[in-house]
């Protein structure tokens, strides 16, 4: 219990003239009163309450005498201690506690016995306090009294508690926000929420010259975004671009950058948030890619730093891709590729000349399908928040006959007609089948070929055997023809590439085919066991087809005497050769020739005995061949060569039929061939089918006749609309081009077949208008 000590007379007032310095939260100047401790406060719970900035005086009497203060503040700040006119004999000391108890500070103590005790204490939260003052070594006494002086100034920060993620004080854009480190090791949390990915600028100035502020972004995950940002020296501003990858809720950490100083002045802290203009993230992998609409620009970035923009896009069939990226900001170099729909890349990386260049890519898409297109950055270190333009661009190929890269995909087109075909991508290969119900002679062109390539092609049997070598153009661009023999009917099969295999384009090209049967009906005849039976008196057609070909005959003659044969209408090419075998495999007589290549041969055997007889027929040369019939004729007396003609065949025979068509106003016409006809124009053929030997009709159009493809039929028929004109007898089939109405843009020729000599002139060619026959002259 202490006892107090009464002086002799009243207590003296002493007027405190407290001269406060300049604060960091302002200003205090104020005179208060010297107000005397009230005993007892010896502990936490006796402290006697004590108004700031203000000064009171208590005695440390007798030894081990504590005296207890306590005071409230509505703000974190700072607390400015000062115990003076202390008695020699002590050396007080004095702490700060919390309210909970806590003890907040270690003793300060003065340099001294006698000096005075000064401290500087951050409060960290609003609250109530305790201040506990002693004798340092509680073994001295005195009832001299000291004076307590305690100045507080609050924190500018008004956005603490916030000293932790949980706590986070919400962080308005482009307002400045007062905030201060302290205490020591105070830590101030933001919290921002942004509805798009963009990009976050945090602008700290007015630092304190003790502090070197330092600052980091964290997601709500509390996955930690950035590292520290930090000033150039302390009391410098601290900056930082932040790519936030999207909407959503983020993090700022504020602290001091070696967590060792602290400032009740405060520093300012400025946010500013910029959205993308990129409508289409998330789509920064494979499986979230965005949909892109062919033929419209769209706007994208690449925010943050490694930032992948992913699009995807589907097409019906296969063609070409055109991809432009422009407007590209200054510091990228945006490279892009495509996958395919299985996540199989397809191309390598297109880049640009230079950062902040365009990027142009030419994709050749193989087939029908999705698609997938990767955008970045070309090294993965640089973004921004200015957006890239982005456009892509489909043309489809008019290659209708997609995917026929390989033998076993082969397209069946038939023969006789003119298709339209591309080679996209570089190596591919267009494989076409068709059958022939005979052999013969195909002929083959590739003609309106883009300047870049230079088509080949070559054949193939069905058991998957190489038939020829490759036929070439003669240089880039230009046609390539082949003549084949088919050496037996079946199903055949060409190969079309690009020679070098190094060259593509969408432009098409045009696949002309021709087959002419064989008018050798005897086939395979090659040898004395397959020589096909032949009566005298009849005129057989026979080919020399393909080079090397030999024509084996078998003859029965019932009586002795001389037996002719004779070869005419031969080939200018060939020279036709034959020999007489009998049935036990003995040749008879020698080669018989004729005077000169194109000449008839003739022979007269006497024939000793009745019997089976056998003549073998050949190229003189065995080096040439001819699709041009010959004509063998057996006969027991002289022949004369007039009598030596064609069969002529019914109008439907020999002549390849790929289906029947709906004509208005015909119906029953039979379709001989079939093409495409386009914008760069065709050729469509067709044998005549009285005489397959030689041209029927054919269609001509130049290009730019048409500005789309249109499926062209050629047709024949025993028949016309209204019969033949003006009771005239026709002389060949009537023909039909169809779809009807079909218009073009300038001249096409049909050029059709027709008699010569003296039926010339009184023939008629007309062309039915739908009412009537129109003559047509010539």
């Amino acid at each position: 219990m202490r006892v107090p000590i009464y002086l002799n007379h009243r207590f003296r007032f002493f007027t405190l003239c407290l001269v406060l310095a300049l604060l960091a939260g302002g200003v205090f100047s104020a005179a208060a009163q010297n107000v005397a401790e009230a005993e007892p406060n010896d502990n936490f719970g006796l402290a006697n309450a004590i108004s700031l900035n203000s000064a009171v005086s208590g005695a440390i009497n007798p030894t081990r005498d504590a005296d207890w203060y306590t005071f409230t503040v509505e703000r974190h700040g700072e607390l400015r201690l000062q115990v003076s006119g202390v008695a020699a004999e002590l050396d007080i000391n004095l702490r700060v506690w919390n309210g909970n108890k806590d003890v907040l500070t270690n003793w300060y103590a003065p340099l001294a016995k006698g000096g005075a005790t000064d401290a500087l204490v951050d409060l960290p939260a609003p609250g109530r306090y305790y201040l506990e003052v002693r004798d340092g070594g509680d073994d001295a006494s005195s009832s001299q009294p000291y004076t307590l002086s305690a100045a507080y100034t609050p924190s500018a920060d008004g956005n603490e508690p916030n000293n932790d993620f949980n706590q986070a004080a919400p962080l308005a854009f482009d307002q400045p926000t007062a905030a201060t480190i302290l205490p020591v090791r105070d830590v101030d949390w933001y919290v921002v929420t942004v509805d798009h990915h963009g990009e976050l600028r945090l602008h700290i100035t007015d630092v304190p010259a003790e502090l070197d502020i330092a600052l980091r972004v964290w997601n709500g995950n509390k996955d930690v975004l950035t590292n520290w940002y930090t000033p150039l020296a302390k009391g410098g501003d601290t900056d930082a671009v932040v790519d936030l990858p999207a909407p959503g809720r983020y993090y700022v950490e504020v602290r001091d950058g070696s967590d060792d100083a602290r400032s009740i002045q405060p520093f300012t802290l400025t946010a500013s948030f910029t959205p993308s203009p990129d409508a289409f993230e998330p789509n920064n992998d494979f499986g979230s890619a965005a949909n892109l609409v062919l033929g419209q620009s769209l706007q994208a970035t690449i925010l943050p730093v490694r930032d992948v923009d992913w699009f995807t896009f589907d097409v019906a069939t296969h063609g070409e891709l055109r991809v432009e990226v422009s407007a590209v900001p200054a510091e990228l170099d945006v490279v892009l590729r495509v996958w395919n729909g299985n996540k199989d890349v397809l191309t390598n990386w297109y880049t640009p000349l230079a950062k902040g260049g365009n990027t142009s890519a030419v994709v050749d898409l193989p087939a029908p399908g999705r698609y997938v297109l990767e955008v970045r950055d070309g090294s993965d270190d640089a973004r921004s928040v200015q957006p890239f333009t982005l456009r892509a661009d489909f043309t489809p190929s008019p290659d209708g006959f997609e995917p026929n890269n390989d033998f076993g995909s082969a397209a069946s087109v038939g023969v006789d007609r003119s298709v339209q075909a591309t080679i996209l991508p570089v190596r591919d290969a267009d494989w076409f089948a068709f059958d022939a119900a005979h052999h013969g002679e195909l002929r083959v062109q590739a003609s309106n070929v883009p300047a870049e390539m230079d088509v080949v092609y070559r054949l193939w049997n069905s058991n998957k055997d190489v038939l020829t070598n490759w036929y070439a153009p003669l240089a880039k661009g230009g046609n390539t023809d082949g003549v084949i023999d088919l050496a037996a009917p079946g199903r055949y099969f060409l190969e079309v590439r690009d020679g070098s295999d190094d060259a593509r384009s969408i432009q098409p090209y045009t696949l002309s085919t021709k087959f002419i049967a064989a008018a050798d009906k005897g086939e395979p005849n090659n040898s004395q066991e397959t020589a096909t039976p032949v009566n005298l008196d009849e005129t057989i057609p026979g080919n020399i087809l393909p080079a090397g070909d030999r024509d084996w005959c078998r003859i029965e003659v019932t009586q002795a005497g001389d037996l002719h044969i004779l070869v005419t209408n031969v080939a200018p090419e060939l020279a036709i050769a034959f020999r007489l075998w009998d049935d036990k495999g003995t040749v008879l007589t020698n080669w018989f020739r004729p005077l000169s290549q194109g000449g008839n041969t003739e022979a007269v055997v006497p024939i000793a005995t009745p019997g089976v007889y056998f003549v073998e027929v050949a190229d003189n040369s065995s080096s040439a061949r001819s699709i041009q019939p010959y004509l063998l004729r057996f006969s027991m007396s002289p022949i004369d060569p007039a009598t030596m003609t064609l069969p002529t065949p019914p109008v439907d025979a020999g002549a390849p039929v790929t289906g029947t068509a709906a004509i208005t106003p015909t119906t029953g016409a039979t379709i001989l061939t079939s093409g495409q006809v386009g914008p760069l124009g065709a050729e469509l053929f067709v044998q005549e089918p009285r005489n397959p030997d030689v041209d029927g009709a054919r269609l001509s159009v130049p290009p730019g006749s048409l500005d789309r493809l249109e499926t062209v039929h050629i047709s024949a028929s025993d028949s016309g609309p209204e019969g033949a004109p003006f009771g005239l007898q026709p002389a060949g089939p009537y023909w039909y081009f169809d779809p009807d109405g079909l218009t073009f843009t300038q001249p096409v020729t049909v050029t059709l077949p027709v008699p010569t000599g003296a039926a010339e002139a009184e023939m008629f060619v007309g062309h039915w208008t739908g009412s009537a026959w129109e003559e047509l002259g010539g």
